[in-house]
């Protein structure tokens, strides 16, 4: 994803999936600059979606 102002992609970013009966359907992507959002993008073209390899993490629960 390229900065809002067209500069260089971002380092930090979450992207969200969502997928409906084992599909995936959309993915917002965001991007971080600092604590805020510095851009976002939805993709819900099949093509660019079928290029992605979403994974879930196991995230530590505090105790």
């Amino acid at each position: 994803m390229r900065s809002a102002d067209g500069g260089e992609p971002r380092e930090r970013g979450a992207d969200l999936v969502v997928a409906r009966r084992a599909r995936l359907r959309h993915v917002l992507r965001v991007a971080v600059e600092g604590d805020r959002v510095a851009a976002y993008e939805v993709v819900a073209d099949p093509v660019r979606l079928r290029g992605l390899e979403p994974a879930v993490l196991d995230v530590p629960t505090a105790a």
